[in-house]
């Protein structure tokens, strides 16, 4: 059965504890979005959507790193959890690579923090989020900034992958 444009979809994972996951189709149609889920089995039933062998998939994870000041603790959980991340992307079938975040911002046309820090930093990466793909419930609902924070990454990660892999 030949394959058509229309079955194309693209994963973007930010894949920090703040992260979150979004699927979006190739022709920009918004699929699925959510904040990262807390464990293994949340993480596998969002990707068994995406596992359909008639669709193509493609997927894009932020490749990470430690940081200074974090805690032991806090990079065994994080890394379980890329690791876990990476696991559903094989599982699920969906050809995937790593990106790092200087180079989907490069792809996107998003220049560097300059005198951005933290949750500055988040807002302004969510307004280009939300300037992308400005219908998305999401942006609409009340006391969701966490939320936004945690999809607005992975929406544009998504973006870049749909742009690099169409």
């Amino acid at each position: 059965m030949p394959r058509t444009k229309s079955n194309n979809f693209y994963i973007g994972i930010d894949p920090g504890k703040s992260g979150g996951l979004v699927c979006i189709h190739e022709s920009d149609r918004f699929v699925d979005y959510t904040p990262m889920p807390g464990s293994e089995a949340e993480i596998w039933d969002w990707f068994i959507p995406y596992t359909n062998r008639q669709r193509r998939v493609f997927g894009a994870i932020e490749r990470v790193h430690s940081m200074p000041k974090q805690g032991v603790k806090s990079m065994f959980s994080f890394g379980t959890n890329y690791g876990s991340l990476r696991m559903a992307l094989a599982a699920s079938g969906t050809s995937w690579f790593d990106v790092t975040p200087q180079g989907w911002m490069k792809c996107l046309g998003i220049s560097s923090r300059k005198d951005l820090e933290g949750n500055a930093w988040k807002d302004h990466l969510c307004s280009i989020a939300r300037a992308m793909y400005p219908d998305l419930p999401i942006w609409k609902e009340k006391r969701a900034l966490g939320k936004q924070r945690a999809v607005a990454d992975a929406l544009l990660i998504a973006e870049y992958c749909r742009r690099t892999r169409s």
